[in-house]
């Protein structure tokens, strides 16, 4: 399958169809209405009217036939012998892209899925720093609290011993 991808990329070349198409669905709708005209019926309708044409004029049915015309002749028949050598390798290609449609849009889901994690996770992220920020505060105050209970508790342990003292 890799050699018959690789003629096939050097008849009609790489490359091509990643920058004329978004995406390998759009690709394979253009590659299938494509190969309906490869069919070999198609093409030896295509090339029996060129030749047809080709004997027209040589014969000088039209008056003589010009340079350009036949050059444009010559042209079509050797595109259309080579699109029917490719035509061979393009069913066994597009059944293969086809059944990677559904890998490429289980893959495109789970991008989506890691994403969707990705946004969870600094949301949770977020929200454990904010906690902990919260936890410091807490803890400060109440270091603060407990500093002002015992400078309290020791003033009142004073103010009680001057009473005893004074009672005494």
């Amino acid at each position: 399958v890799e050699g018959r991808l690789a003629r096939l990329e050097k008849v009609v070349g790489d490359g091509e169809l990643a920058s004329l198409y978004p995406d390998v669905c759009s690709a394979l709708d253009v590659l299938d209405r494509k190969l309906a005209l490869l069919q070999p019926g198609v093409i030896q309708q295509v090339a029996s009217q060129a030749s047809k044409l080709e004997e027209k004029l040589k014969k000088g049915a039209d008056g003589g036939a010009s340079a350009q015309v036949t050059a444009k002749l010559s042209t079509l028949l050797q595109t259309v012998e080579r699109w029917d050598a490719v035509s061979l390798l393009l069913p066994s290609i597009l059944a293969r892209l086809k059944s990677l449609r559904g890998v490429h849009e289980r893959a495109a889901a789970a991008v989506s899925s890691i994403d969707d994690v990705k946004a969870r996770q600094e949301g949770v992220s977020a929200g454990l720093r904010e906690q902990q920020k919260a936890l410091e505060e807490a803890r400060g105050t109440l270091r603060d609290n407990v500093a002002t209970m015992l400078s309290n508790l020791q003033t009142v342990e004073e103010r009680v011993k001057k009473l005893e003292a004074a009672k005494g």
